[in-house]
């Protein structure tokens, strides 16, 4: 079997390993520890000059308070943590995350406790500032999710407690709010910036992933084609090795046998679905975006024959249509594609039909990147709202597909 390139086996009969899952396995690497180490030395200076903080506060606490209980308690807290990432390897699951979340808490609450009433006397929040350095690194290790909410939900304790203590507290007020914000605030930015950034990257390593499939002319294997075919000639090879080896008898057993019949009709299928078979769709089932929001259906492989420009341009309006989509929308964008002159075959026709979107709903960028496909008008159809786009097609494509020499056959 041919190979088409991004596919490679480190032995003649292991599974496959695909582009897309050697770019994601690559993706934790070097420049990722460097984020880690970078937030985390943040995170110790941060928590040094909070520390510091509480010293010069420590003798307006009383002793009965026990002030020092949450400086122990998040000790205890961060080796406890520590051991959990460094038995995770350095990838704790969300479990271990929502642990330490745990901790954290524990953590300002004991501290909440301990400087309960006291805010007229100058006390306010210091160990509760560290843990919210402790939730940043959380956000960048895992899922920023669990120290977003945390942070959130210690940032609302904490301003509760200090406007409680309001009337007694008076000027002293403003110095606590300002406290409470600054101990939980860090975690919360931390989150909603590792969020962006990691669906920056996302869509970045997404258009990398499909990015092979753009150039291709009709043609051209498709470089996303050799995954599904690498593991039926996987399969294939496996039963052929067997019965060369003498491990499988002849006539084939009942299991065998149907496993043959399924590699072979898999290959037939396969054979048939790649005459029309294009980069575009192609490229959606491979993108972690797009796969699921959108579908094609380019029954004579029309979107073969668009020049390299408007194949970019329309994956990235995709991209946005998918961001732009009404919330909780389950329905996938259809996109249709067809020939739209019959004498030339010089136009391609594009229709994006979108369930329940609306003109408004769509960012202006996207119209100009739609501009890049083609010329565009828009429909509204019942509960659709239809985009349709025509493309010329690559200057060098031939006149004549085999569509339209079919049409001038019949």
């Amino acid at each position: 079997m041919n190979d088409t390139g991004p596919v490679r086996f480190s032995g003649s009969l292991e599974r496959p390993v695909t582009r897309e899952h050697a770019l994601r396995e690559a993706l934790p690497g070097r420049s990722g520890r460097q984020l880690v180490f970078g937030v985390l030395l943040i995170a110790l200076l941060v928590a040094a000059g909070w520390f510091i903080h509480f010293l010069a506060l420590r003798d307006n606490i009383p002793a009965t308070r026990h002030a020092w209980w949450p400086w122990i308690a998040l000790a205890i807290a961060v080796v406890l943590s520590i051991g959990l990432i460094v038995a995770a390897n350095g990838q704790p699951s969300r479990p271990m995350l929502a642990l330490v979340c745990l901790f954290a808490c524990g953590v300002s609450a004991l501290e909440l406790v301990t400087t309960a009433g006291l805010l007229d006397a100058g006390v306010t929040l210091t160990a509760t500032g560290a843990v919210g350095m402790l939730l940043a690194v959380v956000a960048v290790l895992g899922d920023p999710r669990f120290a977003g909410s945390t942070g959130v939900l210690i940032g609302a304790f904490a301003l509760s407690q200090v406007l409680v203590q309001a009337p007694q507290a008076g000027v002293a007020t403003i110095e606590g709010v300002g406290m409470a914000l600054a101990a939980s605030l860090p975690a919360v930015l931390t989150a909603v910036a590792v969020t962006g950034f990691n669906r920056m990257v996302g869509v970045d390593l997404d258009h990398s992933i499909v990015q092979s499939t753009v150039g291709v002319g009709p043609t051209q294997p498709i470089a996303g084609a050799g995954d599904e075919l690498a593991s039926l000639d996987l399969e294939a090879e496996q039963l052929l090795a067997g019965v060369a080896a003498g491990r499988i008898p002849l006539p084939l057993p009942p299991a065998e046998s149907a496993l043959a019949a399924r590699v072979g009709a898999s290959l037939r299928i396969r054979l048939i679905e790649g005459r029309t078979d294009t980069w575009l769709k192609h490229a959606i089932a491979e993108s972690e975006l797009l796969a699921g929001a959108a579908v094609v259906d380019d029954p004579e492989g029309d979107a073969a024959r668009l020049a390299p420009a408007a194949r970019d341009a329309l994956l990235l309006s995709l991209w946005l249509l998918v961001d732009d989509r009404p919330r909780g929308s389950q329905v996938p964008i259809r996109v249709i594609v067809d020939n739209a002159d019959a004498e030339t075959d010089r136009l391609v026709s594009i229709d994006l039909v979108i369930a329940g979107g609306s003109r408004r709903r769509i960012d202006p960028t996207t119209w100009e990147t739609l501009g890049n496909v083609g010329s565009y008008r828009t429909f509204f159809e019942e509960r659709d709202f239809r985009i349709t786009i025509l493309s010329r097609v690559e200057p060098d494509a031939p006149e004549r597909t085999a569509r339209s020499q079919r049409k001038a056959e019949r």
